[in-house]
């Protein structure tokens, strides 16, 4: 008696909470994401953080006879420096131990290798790694695989893309530049942005994905665990009335294919097809808000490249002020040096003809 009031009780508390919504951590796919997200991010760290600091401890520890530093190397590190502004290296082709040259080299190519295989797998699949442990698929809003067009728009552009360059430019233009801790700050704020756009529409949706038109559904439910708007307009569309009827072909009831019943029967109306096709305009005024971001970003982007493109053009004609300049202190000293004497004047004169003849300048 006592066992059965037990099983009642948990299954009373097990409806109280279906009914109250209360679901245990990583049920819902926003916090899937989430932590898939947060995963690959790890990953794609350790990546880069864990070969690098090997070779540097090695190179600390003056282990293995040195030898230069790969060329490879050395122009990503002098490429990094200029782009974030770091101390330049005082040695451009420093010496390292064998054991340097291979960590860093992972270091380089092992994060490109894994995220070309990880936005391959997306496209081919639907998931990476962590969202196939976490039981989440990239599919398109049919419940198709996104094709690896729609994965390297939605993880390269949009997803790190645009956040990132968006943080960069305005840490370089806005004058924090070159204060480093600004930048990160940036990004990190930019990357945030885009992901909480989950949390302000019914969709739950980032800009990426609307960008790529891709969505995220549980792996093993599919478009049926998205309340889209997709499916809204799917189940508005009038549906055609539809009249089978199935006749056998033969009356002998042992006949096993006229003795099945028709289950189930799959139509497809062109008016639920056309309405799927995708609408710019009628996807603005469904989404006001992204819209409104997209816009915003665009105009903040041509501001930037505006400023971006005089700061340029400044500097190119500053440049070339400083170049004509410089050819015509040269110009005058070399006709200066023409015109005077000298114990002799023939090799002098030669010398400075030639140097007039090499001289980029129309005077000469």
């Amino acid at each position: 008696m006592a066992s059965t009031t037990i099983k009642s009780d948990k299954r009373k508390k097990q409806q109280s909470k279906k009914k109250l919504g209360v679901k245990p951590i990583f049920s819902t796919i926003f916090s899937r994401r989430v932590a898939a997200w947060g995963i690959e991010l790890a990953i794609f760290s350790a990546s880069i953080a864990v070969p690098y600091g090997l070779g540097s401890y090695i190179k600390a520890q003056g282990w293995g006879k040195p030898v230069p530093l790969n060329p490879t190397l050395a122009q990503t590190q002098s490429a990094l420096a200029k782009t974030l502004t770091l101390p330049a290296p005082q040695n451009p082709n420093p010496l390292v131990p064998p054991a340097t040259n291979l960590f860093w080299w992972l270091a380089l190519g092992l994060p490109i290798t894994l995220s070309a295989t990880q936005i391959y797998r997306l496209g081919r699949t639907g998931q990476t790694l962590p969202k196939r442990w976490l039981g989440i698929r990239v599919v398109t809003p049919g419940g198709a695989k996104p094709g690896l067009a729609r994965a390297i728009v939605r993880e390269i552009v949009g997803k790190w893309g645009v956040p990132l360059s968006s943080a960069y430019l305005i840490w370089r233009y806005s004058g924090a530049f070159p204060a480093l801790g600004v930048l990160i700050g940036t990004a990190g704020v930019a990357i945030l942005a885009e992901i909480s756009l989950l949390l302000f529409n019914r969709r739950q949706s980032t800009w990426h994905d609307r960008l790529a038109g891709t969505i995220v559904v549980d792996a093993k439910k599919g478009l049926t665990s998205y309340n889209s708007p997709y499916k809204q307009a799917r189940g508005k569309v009038q549906q055609e009335p539809l009249t089978v009827e199935v006749q056998p072909l033969s009356q002998e009831p042992t006949n096993p294919i006229t003795s099945r019943a028709v289950s189930t029967i799959i139509y497809n109306s062109p008016a639920a097809e056309k309405n799927e096709q995708f609408q710019l305009w009628q996807w603005m005024r469904q989404n006001p808000g992204p819209t409104l971001t997209l816009v915003t970003i665009g105009a903040v982007g041509s501001v930037l490249t505006t400023f971006v493109g005089t700061q340029i053009y400044i500097q190119t004609q500053a440049n070339q002020r400083q170049y004509q300049a410089r050819n015509n202190q040269v110009f005058l000293s070399l006709v200066d040096r023409l015109g005077a004497t000298s114990q002799n004047p023939t090799e002098e004169r030669k010398s400075v003809i030639l140097a007039l003849a090499r001289l980029d300048d129309p005077r000469a």
